[in-house]
């Protein structure tokens, strides 16, 4: 398994002495760069004020926690709770209506967002307390039992959301509904081939004809997809135990970080899970073009999640949907990866690989 598939730590600029601060040109860490400063002056200015107008307190300042390849995040405390401010970069999800839309409908598993600017790509949250990798640091998270209940809820909020696409395509949410994988492999693959050669993402022409070719297949499980009886939903699209808060007193879990989010079939959000499966079990998955996830490990926890569905299908069909999802899953997150790297050319050096890591698991038809 390429290890560019697990949640990777913040990227740094080696011109800086903030850690990532090269990520969004506004850390104003490099003193070889006036202008710069400058304009990260100006920038935490206009932002200190927005997060103070927003919450209607005067708050300390913003406090830089970490920059990634596809955010920057900082806080800051308030009279009651410490306040977050991300900052996405441009071509992720609009991050703040998304969520606010959601919450209107499984407010039970999604928090308001305090404020959002979509021009700005700027998010101001409350804090939501310990996240489920923070609560089981030696297995990321990855608790046997917390798992099957997190899937558990997971599943009852893409469930309210069932028959909501035209009200979160308003908020922004991309559409990526099965009909829409080929058009999509072909664009990802075209954008891929057409980077020059020394760039990490490229792809040679024979590898490019590969992709090409296995539109038939992308189209076909796209197919069982979209005329199957599970419709399509939230898919967060980064599901993993750092993006999902433990319950408080009495409730359940809660999911955020929804700036790569999509619509799409459902069951393609297990995609991150499975390979953190596959990484901390060491299971063989195949070397002979198919992937072969039929292991008790993954069952064991994915069931879990299918059998909040089990009114539409019974359970051998819902995993034949899930193998088909899994198939097609990889495609939107080397989407995503290509996008945030055009965004943030200086990510390249250590997630550039990254595409490459996702486009070529279309090739495997799953076994589950």
């Amino acid at each position: 398994m390429a290890s560019s598939r697990l949640p990777a730590g913040h990227s740094t600029c080696p011109a800086t002495s903030d850690p990532g601060g090269g990520q969004t040109g506004r850390l104003a860490t490099c003193a070889c760069d006036t202008v710069a400063v400058m304009r990260d002056t100006t920038w935490q200015s206009e932002a200190y004020e927005w997060v103070c107008g927003a919450t209607g307190e005067k708050l300390p300042a913003l406090e830089h926690v970490r920059t990634e390849a596809w955010s920057t995040l900082r806080r800051t405390q308030g009279r009651d709770t410490t306040f977050w401010f991300k900052e996405n970069t441009p071509s992720l999800t609009p991050e703040g209506p998304v969520q606010a839309t959601l919450t209107t409908l499984a407010p039970d598993h999604v928090d308001a967002p305090v404020a959002w600017d979509v021009d700005r790509g700027w998010l101001l949250t409350r804090d939501g307390g310990q996240v489920l990798q923070e609560r089981y640091p030696d297995r990321r998270g990855m608790d046997r039992e917390a798992v099957r209940a997190m899937l558990r809820d997971y599943a009852h909020l893409q469930r309210a959301t069932v028959g909501h696409a035209r009200t979160l395509a308003a908020a922004g949410l991309p559409d990526r509904s099965p009909a829409t994988a080929g058009k999509t492999l072909r664009e990802v693959a075209a954008a891929m081939a057409a980077s020059p050669p020394g760039d990490p993402r490229h792809i040679t022409d024979q590898e490019h004809a590969h992709l090409q070719a296995s539109v038939d297949v992308i189209d076909e499980a796209a197919r069982q997809l979209q005329d199957g009886p599970v419709p399509a939903a939230v898919d967060h699209n980064d599901l993993f135990p750092r993006n999902v808060f433990v319950p408080r007193p009495g409730q359940g879990y809660r999911f955020f970080d929804f700036g790569e989010s999509l619509w799409s079939h459902p069951f393609e959000s297990l995609v991150m899970l499975t390979w953190e499966i596959v990484h901390q079990h060491k299971l063989q998955v195949g070397d002979d073009g198919r992937l072969d996830l039929d292991h008790p490990q993954i069952h064991d926890l994915f069931d879990a999640y299918l059998e909040c569905w089990q009114d539409f299908a019974d359970l051998a069909t819902l995993r034949g949907l899930t193998a088909a999802a899994l198939q097609i899953a990889p495609l939107y997150r080397a989407e995503r990866w290509m996008q945030i790297l055009d965004s943030r050319p200086t990510a390249l050096d250590k997630h550039g690989s990254t595409p490459r890591a996702w486009i070529f698991d279309i090739e495997r038809p799953v076994r589950l």
